[in-house]
């Protein structure tokens, strides 16, 4: 846009200036993400007359949301292949600051609806990091979407077994919880769906800025009001709803890379889901088989979806990708229940809370262990020629309808 053009000119012409550190005031405008020996948040400034955002990157402690500082830091418009990266965060450039370089002018009110949720976001990432100590980074990760102590090997490892999205909260980890909520309302006799709302919408307000999980809040929103209202809930329009109402709020958005996959990938469990026939009157076992069939023949869907971006972005794929997906998912949920559980005693028994995270850590260590482990042993990714998106995704329509052709009358 004519406004991002107008950022980045005013990013180049102070970045020309010179390679030295720049005086910069201004406020904290996203929560800040804890790294090792820095943290990361948005920097809503002033830059030659023009009202920027700045991905700033400082060496300094108790840094909260909302709060106004003074920086001085080196500015930089970053490499060429960042731009887009720039643009879907709606920021104009990077800014670095050593130890020494930020001063906190004013402190953000205890009390605004912003700092509120941040100090809960805050508090549950120092219980983990108090309590978890280096096993923290996944934890952390899978509840309040906080990826910054997760180390390059694990995150590698995680690519190379073509599970990334595993550690990026989105719908199929809202799913999870919406289960385990769903299933205490129906131990203490609660229908309403309308509780629910109101436990998703702080659970997001907490975790912050995660794209992925903004798409499944407003699609779950969606379904949640249509059904509370006696109207058929549709999740492929719930999907448009959600596409519409984010590009609204922040048109940025569609240079993201996590958007992109994630709307890709949900589009993808949708369609795949929509032929699958669950069997009706089959045991126990039948179900399991059918359940393992299902994830699997998903999770092909979303490989076959995701092709043009991860050949794009990633220059490769990862076949292995929907048995993986099916072979670690499990763990994770594992992770994300003894998380809640071990921050619910932290708060409400403390003397039990010994016991939670103990068996958190343990767990974590045992499951990250695993999972550099196999990756060791796993195939590089297949290296794949970028295919054309629009003849690409004409195809796999045509398969579709051919699939629907051949398994109309079948159950899978």
């Amino acid at each position: 846009s004519q406004q991002q053009f107008q950022y980045d000119h005013a990013v180049a012409r102070r970045a020309a200036r010179g390679a030295g550190p720049v005086g910069l005031t201004g406020r904290v405008a996203g929560f800040p993400e804890h790294r090792p020996g820095a943290v990361r948040f948005p920097f809503e400034t002033t830059l030659d007359g023009e009202r920027v955002v700045l991905l700033a990157s400082v060496v300094a402690f108790g840094v909260g949301y909302g709060d106004s500082l003074a920086l001085a830091a080196k500015l930089s418009m970053g490499r060429a292949d960042r731009r887009d990266y720039l643009q879907s965060r709606g920021a104009a450039g990077y800014l670095r600051a050593r130890a020494g370089g930020v001063e906190t002018i004013r402190r953000a009110s205890r009390y605004g609806p912003g700092r509120v949720v941040w100090r809960i976001h805050d508090s549950v990432r120092c219980r983990l990091t108090r309590r978890l100590g280096s096993r923290a980074a996944l934890p952390a990760a899978l509840s309040i979407g906080d990826r910054g102590r997760v180390s390059k090997r694990l995150a590698a490892a995680f690519a190379r077994l073509g599970v990334s999205h595993l550690l990026a909260l989105s719908g199929m980890h809202l799913g999870m919880i919406v289960v385990l909520i769903l299933g205490v309302f129906r131990l203490a006799g609660l229908r309403s769906r309308w509780p629910l709302l109101l436990l998703l919408t702080a659970y997001v307000c907490v975790v912050g800025n995660v794209v992925s999980l903004h798409r499944a809040y407003v699609m779950a929103a969606v379904l949640i009001i249509a059904g509370t209202l006696q109207r058929p809930a549709n999740p492929l329009k719930a999907l448009g709803v959600a596409l519409f109402v984010l590009l609204a709020l922040r048109p940025g958005l569609v240079y993201s890379v996590a958007f992109q996959l994630s709307f890709t990938a949900t589009l993808a469990v949708l369609l795949g889901a929509a032929r699958l026939r669950r069997p009706v009157g089959a045991g126990r076992v039948r179900r399991f088989g059918h359940g393992i069939v299902s994830a699997v023949v998903v999770g092909t869907c979303v490989q076959l979806f995701l092709v043009p971006l991860q050949t794009r972005y990633f220059g490769g794929v990862t076949p292995l990708t929907p048995l993986t997906t099916v072979v670690f998912l499990p763990p994770v949920a594992v992770v994300m229940t003894l998380t809640g559980v071990a921050l619910a005693a932290d708060v409400a028994v403390p003397a039990l809370s010994g016991v939670a995270f103990g068996a958190l850590g343990a767990f974590t260590g045992s499951f990250e262990a695993l999972v550099l482990r196999v990756a060791a042993h796993m195939p590089a990714p297949v290296e794949v020629p970028q295919p054309d998106a629009l003849l690409y995704y004409a195809a796999v329509a045509v398969l579709l309808k051919i699939f629907d052709a051949v398994f109309r009358r079948r159950v899978l």
